[in-house]
């Protein structure tokens, strides 16, 4: 008995979302040996995405295209998502903060990247005709099984306008002075900035508004405060549960932001025998008193508890 105790007390404490997410990105890059592709997110069609192909040919380390984007993401990687001041937060507590990280577990009722499981061989080479199709970057780190999914937003201002209604042009060296003259190949524009990361399960961005006007977050929030009206249920903290899902199901939002919220008090996490209590929920609204209180409920509890407005 004692060699037990003793063995529990010596358990490491679990690790925290940011340990993981920073342990997981310092083993990919402890060095160069990682696996580096480029595909491109479409807006419609079969298939979902498509393979960014680099030229192969022969060329120095110094004008290595591949390499230079490679490593342009890496950085841009390490100085966002590895920085020691970076905090991290479970999406359930997302609010207005910007300057955290949240991190957002797909499941059965949100998979936001479920297009990162098609096969390769059924994506097909990104041609430049597909340019004004294209929605989005992934750049993909492998070491060995493990993968890590880079994510950049292609703007409308990066996409060549395909009736060719504006000009390109490039430098032509002169010795006297800086010359253009008319670039006619079209472009396609990659940058350094990095919005989110797929790990596994997981998404990990700053930026909640991308995931709501792109990838459905609302959907993700309504997911989460379903279940935590289930969880309360199953602890029968609450007696007539059906209001907390009146409460859930209205228009706005944070309604539902604010209960998915409760996942992470420790209260959910007991069991109705730990808890002891009970509660029922009377309402007097626009439509009068719903679920009142009888006089025999309240002879017996041990506390009312009034919220009011008024």
């Amino acid at each position: 008995m004692e060699n037990k105790r003793e063995h529990s007390t010596n358990l490491a404490p679990p690790k925290t979302p940011k340990e993981i997410i920073v342990n997981s990105l310092t083993e990919l890059f402890a060095d160069d040996e990682f696996g580096f592709d480029m595909f491109i997110m479409m807006k419609t069609g079969d298939p979902p995405m498509k393979h960014f192909a680099f030229y192969e040919g022969p060329t120095d380390r110094e004008h290595d295209f591949k390499l230079k984007v490679q490593n342009s993401i890496v950085k841009s990687i390490r100085d966002l998502f590895l920085d020691e001041e970076a905090e991290y937060a479970m999406a359930e507590q997302a609010g207005g903060n910007q300057n955290i990280f949240y991190i957002i577990k797909q499941n059965d009722d949100y998979k936001p990247f479920e297009l990162l499981n098609t096969p390769e061989k059924q994506m097909g080479p990104f041609f430049m005709d597909d340019r004004d199709k294209a929605d989005a970057i992934l750049f993909r780190f492998r070491r060995g099984v493990h993968s890590i999914w880079a994510y950049q937003h292609i703007l409308p201002a990066t996409i060549p306008n395909k009736k060719n209604q504006h000009f390109f042009a490039r430098i032509l060296d002169t010795e006297q002075t800086d010359c253009f003259v008319e670039m006619p190949e079209q472009l396609f524009v990659i940058t350094r900035k990095v919005d989110l990361l797929v790990m596994d399960d997981k998404i990990i961005t700053k930026d909640i508004g991308l995931m709501q006007r792109h990838f459905g977050f609302n959907d993700f929030i309504k997911a989460s405060a379903k279940k935590a009206v289930s969880d309360i249920s199953d602890i029968r903290l609450v007696t007539n549960c059906e209001k907390l899902t009146a409460y859930i199901e209205r228009n706005q939002t944070k309604y539902s932001r604010k209960m998915m919220r409760i996942k992470h008090y420790h209260v959910v996490e007991k069991t109705a025998e730990e808890l002891g209590y009970t509660i029922k929920v009377e309402t007097n609204g626009a439509v009068g008193v719903k679920n009142r209180l009888t006089d025999e409920e309240i002879q017996a509890c041990d506390g009312i508890i009034v919220a009011a407005d008024k």
